[in-house]
């Protein structure tokens, strides 16, 4: 290798490390900073640093040695001029493809979302997962309970759902069909909103019958992706179950197999039930004609719950209802839960604002000091 090409190399390759020391250097020092302020470092799109090749092979075809061929013409003179001193413009001619270089790495860099992640909180939380299926039959609208079965309903899980302020807790309501009104969630409001919109009134005339064993499977399907310790369904109803496509004690034994407790509740009076035909001027139903007997199962609803190693009560009153939902209450384990709560910190800007002061001092030495060597 002949000296000139020797020297050509070298100042190839001192321009190469600059460039890549001018993506690498800033990245370390930015990776330091965070992790010396506790945060932990990385890229929110990694695979976007694959585009490192085009500012790699920009470098290496813009600083190759350039082949010198057979001179057109010759010059007496031409030996002594190798030999004289070169000037540094004549040197760093090539700067300005070192400089681009690097600006477009620090582009890359930028694209791939460098950031830091600080952990804000840590909550430790006691809580289970928890489904509701309530009944939205037909006979649900009898007032045996105030202002009737399905508003009594209605109004003690709401309050149940207050005093379980660490729970996920999701609703299913059925009749003839099994709905998913909303999934596990911690968000109460959101829960109490959808309870409080709820109307019997909403149901179509094909929801009059009961489908427990649905209702059931239903409660399940929601708990089957959750890892809590702990897992319940409570099931309110005042019928028997007359049009599931599932049979309840399938269902039930499907909820062993899970681990899964099911906490059945019976709603209503028991035997026959005035219906009214009419009401009063102040809103009240007025009880005509002949009393109606729905039919229940109150059997059925304590073998799944005793089969399920859970409990099973009869709310014949509003106040024996909520009686029955603090005796759930106070079965109910709590297990904890921990809420880890991290805020990233992007901080791509500084990598774009680099990149744009090399491109300018690149506009400039092209343009200005190294123009006339173009």
């Amino acid at each position: 290798m002949s000296r000139g090409l020797r020297t050509r190399v070298t100042e190839a390759a001192v321009l190469a490390l600059l460039a890549v020391a001018l993506v690498v250097v800033p990245w370390w020092l930015d990776r330091s900073k965070v992790l010396a302020q506790g945060e932990s470092y990385g890229f929110a799109w990694p695979w976007v640093l694959l585009g490192l090749v085009v500012p790699a092979a920009l470098l290496v075809l813009g600083l190759r040695p350039a082949r010198r061929g057979v001179p057109r013409w010759r010059y007496p003179l031409a030996p002594l001029a190798a030999t004289a001193p070169v000037a540094l413009r004549a040197r760093l001619w090539r700067l300005p493809v070192a400089l681009r270089a690097a600006a477009l790495g620090l582009c890359v860099l930028a694209l791939a979302q460098p950031q830091g992640s600080r952990e804000l909180w840590q909550t430790s939380s006691e809580g289970i997962d928890i489904v509701l299926a309530l009944d939205m039959s037909g006979s649900m609208q009898q007032p045996d309970m105030f202002p009737n079965r399905f508003g009594a309903e209605k109004d003690v899980v709401r309050s149940f759902i207050a005093q379980r302020p660490n729970d996920r807790i999701g609703i299913v309501v059925f009749g003839s069909k099994a709905y998913p009104l909303c999934p596990l969630t911690t968000d109460h409001t959101l829960l109490d909103g959808m309870l409080a919109d709820l109307q019997l009134e909403h149901m179509p005339e094909t929801m009059q019958n009961t489908a427990i064993g649905d209702a059931l499977a239903s409660a399940l399907a929601r708990l089957a992706e959750s890892d809590a310790a702990s897992r319940v369904v409570v099931l309110l109803t005042d019928g028997m179950d007359n049009e599931s496509d599932i049979d309840p004690l399938d269902a039930a034994a499907e909820a062993v197999r899970q681990n899964v407790r099911v906490y059945t509740v019976l709603l209503g009076v028991q035997g026959e039930v005035l219906v009214p035909q009419a009401i009063d001027l102040l809103g009240n139903p007025i009880q005509l004609g002949s009393p109606q007997r729905f039919p229940t199962d109150p059997e059925l609803l304590r073998k799944i719950a005793d089969q399920t190693k859970a409990a099973f009560f009869e709310a014949a009153q509003r106040n024996e209802l909520e009686q029955a939902f603090h005796k759930i209450l106070d079965d109910l384990e709590k297990t904890e839960r921990t809420s880890h709560v991290t805020l990233p910190n992007h901080r791509f800007e500084r990598f774009l604002w680099l990149a744009a002061i090399l491109l300018a001092i690149e506009y400039l030495l092209r343009h200005l000091w190294l123009r006339e060597l173009a």
